[in-house]
């Protein structure tokens, strides 16, 4: 990934589309991406994905790792209007969001536009290039519709929940049901009848609550979830005893609510009930979503998350007795709360049982801390849970130093704090759990070696600066300084919390403390700092085998500070390579 998107886009797309073309689409992306007006100054893809989740964009440049829009997708959609195209990518992130394509993420992390555009392009509907905008966007439902018919009872499920009565018709009629539903073998011919699928639904109630219910959507939900509690709710919540009485839109809802929430329904209040309400509103009966996306931000941001949980993923409530009791302790589910419910269900979705069961053990508060800083691969997630949890009992030789400056707190971590998780993934450096990342060895070390652990300065929640730490007898090292913005100079506080605990560690009996300073990593600032050494001196070196940046250059922080290697000023990566 460029670090200036603009540096390595503008010339490619220029080249591949012409400039007017490209402010087009550009453009076109500001409206439907989440990224503000300031991020799309000096636009980072990569960072935006992991701070909003997935969403359409363009390839950055020819080496980029997030496969974006290239040239040949765009030309299957440039032959729409500005508005047609809009309502397009609004539909795919929509998508994205709530169902989580996770066939096409790949072990970056980042859903691949390019296989997804790929594959639509195969569609004969889109091959003969006779194509009209309604026709592209069937296909797009139908794709997406497909990946996510995994067995036959989520098909009806999802069928009856996301469609009107009409509509169903119609993709009956048009093979639709037939088409996709018969991947599952046990499906007979009478099972694609909405007709007869509807009498077996009333057969399924009778037998389970002893009742019939009026209304199409609760009869197409999941009786077992079906209680006095939930129904009084609904009730309060909606002003009326008969739900057939309320709009269809309003009815399928309390369907989706049913199906998701069941008795837990309790958690949320009423504003948020309301909330969720008028999202799903905002979608037409055929599931295609409002191009008028100024709807949603009018709605905001809580309601948005409050339909993704209520209609996909709160289901977990159920499923974890622990996450149900630590939820059921807060006065009531918040915004966060919410995005994490989100979270989790968008990473386990579409895994087998036994893996979801597993990984549902993980506690809320984890997912929290993996949610705040998009940990993007369910692998990744599960390796940090094991990593924690085998570890946060270990011993650490290294004395636990912490303090304040002004608004930003400083500290050295004990083995049983998991934000050492994920501070590779706060500030954007290679100390994440990913395969085949030399990064990865510095963090497992930071839990399983006693000698090592990692420092950490924020703001409030915010991680400004991290480093893994480590020791060899008398000597500790900060490996490298990882500082949002790289530039010490503009934050003299974070610059002051790494000089301070480095005196605090002398007066704990430390000879020497300094801090890693390859020469791709440093951050402007620290040089001025103190003594400049390259190679590193060998009584400083790293004890123990793994990936480090503090061998080629340091610069001492406190104490000692007369070692063979001494410079007087940065050797530049030419002279380095002689």
């Amino acid at each position: 990934m460029a670090k200036s998107f603009a540096k390595a886009t503008v010339p490619y797309w220029h080249k591949k589309i012409g400039k007017e073309k490209f402010e087009r689409y550009i453009n076109i992306l500001k409206e439907t991406s989440p990224m503000t007006e300031e991020e799309w100054i000096k636009p980072n893809i990569a960072k935006a994905i992991q701070k909003y989740g997935q969403f359409i964009h363009l390839e950055t440049d020819i080496t980029d790792s997030s496969e974006g829009l290239k040239k040949k997708h765009l030309d299957l959609i440039d032959k729409f209007n500005d508005d047609e195209i809009i309502e397009i990518f609004n539909i795919l992130n929509s998508y994205t969001n709530i169902h989580s394509l996770s066939q096409y993420v790949d072990e970056d992390g980042f859903l691949s536009w390019q296989r997804f555009f790929n594959n639509l392009a195969q569609n004969e509907i889109i091959s003969n290039k006779k194509y009209s905008f309604n026709d592209f966007k069937k296909v797009i439902f139908l794709h997406l519709e497909n990946n996510i018919f995994y067995n036959y009872q989520f098909a009806k499920d999802f069928v009856f929940s996301m469609q009107s009565i009409d509509s169903l018709k119609l993709l009956e009629k048009e093979g639709f049901l037939k088409r996709f539903m018969n991947q599952a073998s046990e499906i007979k011919n009478s099972d694609l009848s909405i007709e007869d699928m509807l009498k077996e639904r009333k057969t399924i109630w009778k037998r389970i609550q002893g009742i019939t219910p009026q209304s199409k959507w609760i009869l197409l939900s999941n009786p077992e979830n079906f209680s006095k509690i939930f129904i009084q709710k609904i009730q309060s919540v909606f002003k009326e005893k008969q739900l057939t009485k309320l709009n269809d839109g309003t009815q399928k809802y309390i369907g989706a609510l049913l199906n998701n929430f069941g008795e837990n329904i309790v958690l949320l209040t009423d504003k948020e009930i309301i909330a969720g309400e008028k999202m799903m509103l905002s979608f037409n009966s055929e599931n295609k979503v409002d191009s008028n996306i100024s709807l949603l931000k009018k709605i905001g941001k809580v309601e948005e998350l409050t339909l993704k949980s209520l209609l996909h993923y709160t289901k977990f409530l159920t499923e974890n007795k622990d996450l149900k009791s630590e939820l059921n302790k807060k006065d009531g589910i918040t915004k966060n709360d919410l995005s994490v419910l989100s979270y989790i269900g968008e990473k386990l979705n579409s895994l087998p049982n036994v893996r979801r069961r597993r990984l549902l053990k993980i506690p809320f508060q984890y997912w929290a801390i993996f949610y705040r800083y998009r940990v993007p691969v369910v692998t990744d997630i599960e390796a940090l849970n094991d990593l924690y949890e085998k570890n946060k009992d270990n011993k650490l030789n290294i004395p636990i130093i912490s303090g304040k400056i002004g608004e930003y707190t400083y500290e050295i971590l004990e083995k049983s704090n998991p934000m050492g998780l994920i501070l590779g993934y706060a500030t954007d450096c290679c100390q994440v759990m990913t395969q085949g990342n030399q990064g990865t060895q510095c963090l497992v070390h930071g839990y399983t070696n006693p000698d090592s652990t990692f420092f950490v300065v924020r703001k409030g929640k915010k991680i400004y600066a991290q480093s893994w730490i480590w020791q060899n007898k008398d000597v500790l090292c900060f490996d490298s300084i990882e500082v949002l913005g790289r530039d010490l100079n503009k934050n003299k506080s974070v610059l002051k919390a790494y000089q301070e605990t480095a005196n605090a560690l002398i007066e704990k009996g430390y000879k020497t403390v300094f801090a890693g300073a390859d020469g791709n990593t440093i951050p402007e600032g620290l040089r001025e700092v103190g003594s400049y050494y390259s190679p590193c001196p060998k009584e400083l070196r790293l004890p123990f085998s793994c990936y480090s940046d503090a061998q080629a250059e340091i610069i001492i922080l406190a104490g000692k500070d007369d070692y063979e290697g001494k410079r007087d000023s940065f050797i530049d990566d030419d002279e380095l390579d002689d």
